[in-house]
């Protein structure tokens, strides 16, 4: 009896033995494709680090310069120009494409440029155009991201059918140059060599498949989708997971996949599929804003930086002043000229930046006898003039609020405004005032508006 009762216990051990040997198995496959995450165990002191996080991101707080190259835009066509109307018209070939100057050297340059033009015109098929009997093709290319001695250019092509009906071509073509060298950047350069690249993947690509397949709810089978809640559970994500899944399947980190960069993102095509990886969800394991950039490679230098992840400046600002200029004054101010070529005065421009900094010197002293007090200051400043209409739109914000909430609450809600996507219809710098108090409710801020209606 003694010794059944001894063999029963010894089985009993084997198949428990086996049960967590199977199930440590499953749990470690689901971790390593990213379908679950394990508990990460913390580490007392000096955390391991490698040789490459000396370029990772310290901080939300880290500053960037963008490059202070030239660009120019080079157009060729040939053929024999088709007239549509009296409005468009188009030639059988068409191409787009960049050159850039400003670089000290000039062999870089060159090898830069030629490639950019190479690129361009190789994705002209001669043979796909009379196979298909195209009207047009139209090769565009557009530069995504410029900045940290980073070059990002995508190539985008167009196509005309025989009834002048246009299609945009699936083909994922981009060039990605650190400008030290002229040589191409890969993919796994982006990261520290300790980052957990497959998990940024699987997130990346579960919140990239999720959006398309809440455009895809509303757009094909016209659900409202306006006023939800954001809640996951309520949506079947049986088919983004199972997407998620095959990206995985094959995913190895030493693939050189296809990317493009902008000041926020990485766009990566994995198995046919573009993923949209948010920079600031990772910050600490993103090396590119920091890689290149120590170098004194350009004819003209800027000393302007900007915050991490906050996008480039459009081409009609002539006013940038986005940082936090004391421990309690945070500043946010963009004016634009959308006057006409030749209607552009100076003179009003000179005028608008001095009552700008005439704002900012105000707060400063206000401060300087309130040390218990911080500020957010916005402003927002579009001047046009077509010859006919003169028109100077000014929006203005400030919130005077207590340096303790100030540096534990506003300054980071209000950094992180400037470093994600909105949509809205209101002016970015008092908007943010106006919508971070609407989020905290806080009845202890003293606010300031001013708009030109």
């Amino acid at each position: 009896m003694q010794s059944n009762n001894k063999k029963k216990a010894i089985l009993v051990i084997i198949v428990f033995a086996v049960i967590c040997f199977v199930a440590t198995g499953i749990a470690i496959f689901l971790t390593n494709k990213g379908i679950i995450s394990l508990p990460k165990r913390k580490i007392a002191n000096k955390q391991e680090t490698s040789k490459e996080d000396i370029f990772q991101i310290k901080s939300l707080e880290d500053k960037f310069s963008f490059n202070t190259i030239t660009i120019n835009r080079k157009n060729y066509h040939s053929g024999k120009k088709i007239q549509i109307d009296d409005v468009e018209a188009f030639y059988p070939i068409e191409v787009d494409y960049i050159q850039i100057s400003g670089l000290k050297d000039k062999t870089i340059q060159e090898k830069v440029n030629a490639e950019i033009k190479n690129t361009a015109f190789a994705q002209i098929d001669n043979n796909e155009i009379e196979e298909k009997k195209l009207a047009n093709v139209s090769i565009i290319s557009e530069i995504t991201g410029n900045f940290s001695n980073v070059l990002s250019i995508r190539f985008r092509k167009e196509i005309r059918q025989a009834d002048y009906s246009w299609d945009a071509s699936d083909s994922f073509i981009t060039l990605n140059f650190n400008l030290q060298t002229g040589e191409q950047i890969a993919f796994t350069d982006l990261f520290t060599t300790n980052a957990g690249t497959k998990n940024i993947i699987a997130k990346s690509a579960y919140n990239s498949f999720a959006e398309q397949y809440i455009d895809k709810i509303h757009y094909l089978e016209d659900k409202d989708i306006w006023n939800w809640d954001g809640d996951m559970n309520k949506i079947d994500y049986s088919e983004v997971e199972d997407r998620v899944f095959k990206v995985l399947q094959n995913y190895d980190r030493f693939n050189q996949y296809p990317f493009y960069l902008t000041e926020r993102s990485i766009c990566v095509k994995i198995q046919n599929e573009e993923i949209t990886i948010s920079m600031r969800d990772f910050y600490n394991q993103i090396a590119i804003y920091n890689k290149y950039a120590k170098s004194n490679i350009f004819e003209k230098e800027d000393n302007k930086q900007q915050y991490v992840f906050t996008l480039e400046d459009e081409e009609d600002v002539f006013y940038r002043k986005l940082e936090k200029i004391e421990d309690n004054l945070f500043v946010d101010i963009k004016m634009f000229d959308l006057s006409d070529n030749g209607k552009k005065d100076e003179t009003k421009k000179d005028e608008l930046i001095q009552n700008a900094e005439k704002q900012i010197e105000e707060c400063k002293q206000y401060l300087s006898k309130n040390k218990n007090k911080s500020i957010v200051l916005a402003i927002w400043n579009e001047i046009y003039n077509d010859g006919e209409k003169e028109e100077n739109n000014y929006y203005f914000g400030k919130a005077t609020m207590s340096k303790e909430y100030f540096s534990s609450t506003f300054f980071n809600k209000a950094l992180e405004w400037e470093q994600t996507d909105h949509f809205t219809g209101d002016p970015m710098g008092p908007h943010l005032i106006t919508f971070l108090m609407d989020q905290d409710k806080n009845k202890n801020i003293k606010l300031e508006m001013k708009y030109p209606y």
